[in-house]
């Protein structure tokens, strides 16, 4: 110890200090600790306070954040505002519209030209006949309906089932579908949770699936193995093993929306119900009704004045001594008050001119917190070109999540079962690839503004090698082995038709111009060229052309040039 500075002492003795000592007794001087507003720590929002809400006993497990009777609370919520709202309707639906209009379609690409013509043959057979059990749906159509139903529920299952006829079909089951039906979650491994078993490591095991969802009987259940059940949902976080509803922070905030509206509407009609009040000073009480329409009130006001000729330029009333509606509105009635009275008309205006404000405030959390600009489901009619362009930007951006959900937990799945399938009962080829699931998935054009302008800039990136003629259909959303393939067979039908016509193609299909036009054996007008860079038919009288071009080039004489000319001709080439 003697060997340390005195300030290194002085360290070793502070830092000694620290801790405290069971066996010293506490000191009645000692002082309290200091209190959270003076005791800063590192995370404020880490400390909990009166004035807030607690999350003290929110769960850190996520299986156990959602119970089954709070999910379904929640889907019965969202579903009602479906029915209800445009706002979530259109938030559930209007994306189904740009991301999946006809479905996504497969494109084999194992390597194999044999097997993808086959494979792709044979599953579009088929994905275009209905392959539900209820025939109700194809399988492009019902990409629409589950792009639908897993924002509105959370998710959504599908049961791959075989007919008697063995072939491959899909049963498809709703987010209340599924459950454990009177049974109490257990979170210990091998046990239900919400419907599904799961083994030690979480995956699933077994689905069950109610047979009477509403019913009591604790029997009126079957369970299916994982294998044969495809989970389609976008987990909210790891571990949680069921899906929400896409707008689950908000759907409180949606039935607001839809409460203030009503209000104000109800408002807004006793406000227009009410078009004047007639005031008396000095009038007994009960005297007047609380509400009285236009003819009432100059029935009373001026009738008896009309009536007596007391006033020449009030309209005639009737038997009663009362001005008809008709006789107002027509003729312009002016109103002649006992003393005392008083009519004020009411303004017609919103009665609730903060309506709009807090819906809109309301509008925006909803569609943030959904994944998608409020501006692209509400109004884009403020927005100038370039904020339009970054907006669509983000919900191009939420098309693709969506259509990659679907690829992942839908589309690629029920492809390479039907595809298996196929092979086992040898309907295709076997794939000369290992990989004989490989495929691609095409989808809709990007939405854009600048249909004009992207499009000039992708015929300009082809022109200069810098995209491929694949990314450039699948640019414009369409299968590009398919769209390759067209063309070619476009061309050569068009070709043969113009031999058997004895056109040259080259008048029915100009090239660009520029462009050096080769010949072509097949056309009649067109010079028979035995390889490229030929002059003739002739190699003796090519190289002579030759050599004359290059004696030209290197100072030759024209002589030499128009001597080769007349041979030329004498010999008809």
């Amino acid at each position: 110890m003697s060997a340390l500075s005195k300030t290194s002492r002085r360290i070793l003795e502070h830092w000694a200090k620290a801790g405290f000592d069971s066996d010293r007794p506490e000191s009645p001087e000692a002082r309290p600790l200091p209190s959270s507003a003076s005791f800063p720590v590192p995370f404020p929002s880490s400390v909990h306070t009166n004035t807030r809400t607690s999350t003290a006993f929110f769960p850190l497990d996520s299986r156990r954040e959602l119970r089954p009777v709070q999910r379904l609370e929640l889907v019965k919520k969202q579903r009602f505002l479906r029915n209800s709202t445009g706002l979530f309707r259109a938030l559930i639906e209007k994306p189904v519209q740009f991301a999946l209009p006809g479905g996504l379609t497969p494109s084999s690409a194992t390597g194999d030209p044999d097997f993808d013509s086959a494979a792709d043959a044979c599953f579009d057979r088929w994905a275009t006949r209905p392959c539900s059990v209820d025939h109700e749906y194809t399988f492009y159509d019902s990409q629409e309906m589950i792009g639908s139903e897993v924002p509105c529920d959370g998710d959504f299952f599908t049961l791959k089932v075989r007919s008697t006829t063995a072939r491959c079909q899909l049963q498809f089951l709703k987010t209340h579908q599924i459950g454990n039906h009177l049974v109490p979650d257990d979170f210990a491994p091998y046990s239900f949770q919400d419907g599904i078993r799961r083994n030690s490591l979480g995956a699933a095991q077994i689905y069950r699936v109610l047979q009477d969802p509403m019913g009591l009987g604790i029997s009126s259940y079957r369970d299916y193995s994982a294998e044969d059940m495809l989970h389609i949902r976008d987990p909210l976080r790891c571990q949680m093993g069921r899906g929400l509803p896409w707008g689950y922070h908000g759907e409180n905030s949606g039935l607001d929306i839809l409460d203030m509206g009503s209000l104000d509407k109800v408002a807004a009609k006793l406000n227009l119900a009410l078009a004047a009040v007639l005031k008396k000073t000095g009038a007994a009480p009960g005297m007047m009704g609380p509400v009285m329409d236009m003819k009432s009130i100059f029935g009373e006001a001026e009738g008896a004045a009309a009536a007596s000729g007391s006033s020449p330029d009030a309209p005639k009333g009737n038997a009663n001594g009362q001005i008809t509606w008709e006789g107002i509105m027509g003729g312009g009635a002016i109103p002649v008050l006992e003393p005392g009275q008083s009519l004020e008309f009411i303004d017609l205006k919103r009665v609730s001119g903060q309506y709009i404000p807090s819906a809109e405030f309301l509008i925006r959390d909803i569609a943030i917190g959904w994944g998608i600009s409020y501006e692209a489901i509400w109004n884009m009619a403020a927005l100038g070109g370039a904020t339009a362009r970054f907006i669509l930007e983000d919900l191009n951006a939420f098309l693709s999540k969506l259509q990659r959900l679907l690829i992942a937990r839908y589309c690629h799945p029920v492809r390479s079962w039907i595809i298996a399938n196929a092979i086992v009962r040898g309907e295709i080829p076997e794939c000369k690839t290992e990989a004989w699931w490989e495929c691609h998935w095409q989808g809709p054009q990007r939405v854009t503004v600048d249909r004009g302008r992207d499009g000039n800039l992708y015929v300009k990136l082809l022109a200069n090698g810098m995209i491929t003629l694949d990314e450039w259909w699948s640019m414009l959303g369409r299968d590009a082995r398919k769209m390759r393939r067209k063309r070619i067979d476009e061309i050569a039908e068009d070709m043969e038709y113009c031999r058997a016509k004895k056109v040259p193609y080259t008048s029915y299909m100009a090239p660009p111009p520029g462009t050096q036009i080769v010949g072509s054996p097949d056309e009649p007008s067109g010079p028979s060229l035995d390889k490229p860079g030929s002059f003739s038919a002739d190699p003796a009288l090519d190289q002579e052309i030759r050599d004359v071009l290059s004696q030209g080039l290197n100072g030759g004489s024209i002589a030499d040039l128009e001597a080769l000319i007349s041979r030329v001709r004498e010999r008809g080439e």
